[in-house]
């Protein structure tokens, strides 16, 4: 591989100059970033960059590249060019990641590999340790209530009735107790019988569960490695492992795999990118399942949510930004403190018969500031409240096609950096905001890793969507100052900003005012602060009255209360009137009947 890579430095290899549609912004340099290394047509590696690790496998400083082969179920090694071993899996794997357990002289890195809810160690390419999630963990109460089903004491409507009654106990704004799979089934069965075959369907269900225990074990949907004291390479590191129940657990390798602290999460993750170390001061964005990111600062989930138009595909977070990357083509830029706002919760449009709020669960919509002023006025009228963390915006970037991965570049002097895979075959490499070079491949990008392989440090590791495997090395020659690209990007894209604007002089009317703003700040910042909270007063006041007075979105009775909101897409003549219902009581809602009044001008 070392001779490979000498060759590659000398041969030369993709330049920007004459691929994708950004020719202008390195074209003309014909600079040369990434150096041809290797390329196999027929490696067939089908695997996520989740399952793609570039690991020092057995502690003889020479980088391996290692690959969770979904398709084939295979754990497989490369020694440069040379396919080095395979293992075979027991069970698909979902994500594969490297760490350094302990402080050993060798430095010899535990590969993990996730499959359902185990984690399989690997050391010295053996197997060496299998951790196993903990068992979900149920209320008594619903354990009696299984022991009453199966002795026969209760029937299985009077055991549904009591399963109803204990999920929706508790705290409403957790929505209650968790059930077992088994007992939201039975409470479905439940609702759904009607006809005679419905009604054996039922008993058939309770039938084969009632003799067994109330058991249940979660799966993981994502791990990764973190720093336990420096940030440094082979450093001593924990296991970061997210499993399908919203949880995120930190295990410690040397306390024999030990769960030594659990998050707590509203969806399941599926995707971790951690910055810092343990011991000392970390973050963690976590991609979730409900298109949310989250934000867990020193092992507790803070109330700062990134809440997105549509939905993300990958997340990077560093000391110094956030990105995510989403299927709208867009890479949005975060700071890592970015201000938070309180929006009410949006409703979903449901079929009838309307089930209760506890049934389903809601997404959050962006508000304007005189919304955030409602919101926060209402606070003891709405349960539901949430933090979203879109203020934070600094900017984004638009691609020519859509996102396939992303991966954080970085080096000694450019640690902020990310190469961006798209579907068209591109890969691009951005500074922030700064697109730095553009390299076309023939086919779309399936998975992306950069590092250290062999003995080069700067190499990315790429495979396609056919399973071709593709290696280029970062040339040393290669520009990334962000000044200078900077500037040039300036230079060929925005040629008018050499001329000097027409500013008009200072009138005397105009410097009259800013004195007089100079010297009444003060009084001028009351009157706007009173303004703005008789503002919000009003606000509160007419939706109260709105809703006491029964013409207000919100109808209730003693049987129900039911939210209507209506929704106009499009100016006219031909324009889309959209209702959303919301059932905020506790019993299901059938055979619904909506009025539309409106009135004909012309």
């Amino acid at each position: 591989m070392a001779r490979d890579m000498e060759e590659a430095q000398t041969s030369g290899g993709d330049g920007v100059g004459g691929h994708g549609a950004d020719q202008n912004v390195a074209g003309r340099s014909q600079q040369k970033f990434w150096l041809n290394a290797y390329h196999d047509r027929v490696s067939s590696i089908f695997a996520r960059s989740d399952c793609v690790c570039l690991c020092d496998v057995f502690g003889d400083y020479d980088k391996r590249l290692v690959v969770c082969d979904t398709a084939q179920k295979k754990l497989k090694l490369w020694k440069g060019t040379t396919l080095e071993a395979e293992l075979k899996l027991v069970d698909n794997p979902i994500a594969l990641c490297s760490v350094y357990g302990d402080n050993s002289k060798k430095r010899i890195p535990a590969l993990c590999v996730a499959a359902g809810p185990h984690v399989y160690i690997y050391r010295n390419l053996r197997a060496y340790y299998k951790f196993t999630l903990p068992d979900l963990t149920f209320s008594d109460r619903e354990k009696e209530i299984w022991k009453d089903l199966s002795d026969g004491k209760v029937s299985a409507e009077e055991a549904c009735n009591q399963l109803l009654e204990l999920r929706d106990e508790g705290d409403p704004k957790h929505g209650g107790v968790d059930l077992s799979q088994k007992s939201n089934q039975l409470i479905a069965l439940s609702m759904q019988t009607g006809s005679a075959k419905q009604q054996i369907d039922l008993e058939t269900f309770v039938a084969k569960n009632k003799g067994y225990p109330v058991h249940e074990q979660t799966a993981i949907t994502c791990v990764c490695s973190i720093a336990k004291s420096v940030e440094e390479e082979a450093s001593q590191e924990n296991l970061l492992v997210g499993t399908e129940c919203g949880k995120v657990h930190i295990v410690d390798p040397v306390q024999n795999f030990k769960i030594i602290h659990t998050i707590s999460l509203p969806s399941a993750p599926v995707q971790l990118s951690p910055t810092g170390a343990i011991n000392v001061e970390y973050k963690v964005a976590v991609l979730g399942r409900d298109a949310k990111v989250y934000n867990i600062s020193d092992g507790r989930l803070t109330p700062h949510i990134l809440d997105l138009d549509t939905h993300p595909i990958s997340v990077i977070c560093s000391s110094k930004f956030l990105a995510v990357g989403c299927m709208n083509k867009t890479i949005y830029f975060y700071n890592m403190l970015g201000g938070a706002f309180l929006p009410l919760p949006s409703l979903s449009l449901l079929p009838t018969p309307l089930l209760p709020r506890s049934l389903w669960q809601f997404g959050i919509d962006s508000l304007s500031s005189l919304s955030l002023s409602l919101s926060v006025s209402l606070s003891h009228f709405v349960n539901d409240f949430h933090i979203v963390w879109t203020q934070g915006l600094v900017h984004n970037i638009y691609l020519p096609d859509y996102l396939t991965c992303m991966e954080k570049f970085s080096t000694e002097h450019h640690p902020n950096m990310i190469i961006v895979g798209l579907k068209n075959g591109e890969i691009r490499l951005y500074n922030e905001i700064l697109l730095c070079s553009v390299t076309k491949l023939a086919e779309p990008i399936r998975s992306m890793k950069f590092g250290r392989f062999g003995r080069e440090d700067n190499t990315l590791v790429i495979t396609t969507s056919s399973g071709a495997l593709d290696i280029k090395i970062l040339a040393r020659a290669a520009k990334l100052d962000p000044s200078a690209a900077a500037a040039k990007l300036l230079q060929e894209q925005v040629p008018e900003q050499d001329v000097p604007l027409n500013i008009p002089k200072k009138t005397r009317v105009y410097v009259e005012q800013t004195k007089r703003e100079r010297e009444k700040a003060s009084e001028m910042h009351k009157g706007f602060q009173r303004d703005l909270c008789k503002l919000r007063l009003s606000t509160a006041r007419a939706y109260v009255k709105s809703i006491t007075t029964g013409q207000g979105p919100i109808w209730s009775s003693s049987e129900a209360s039911v939210i209507i909101n209506a929704s106009i897409f499009g100016l006219g003549p031909d324009f889309k009137l959209e209702f959303t219902l919301e059932n905020n009581g506790v019993r299901a809602l059938h055979d619904l009947r909506a009025t539309i009044t409106f009135t004909s001008k012309g």
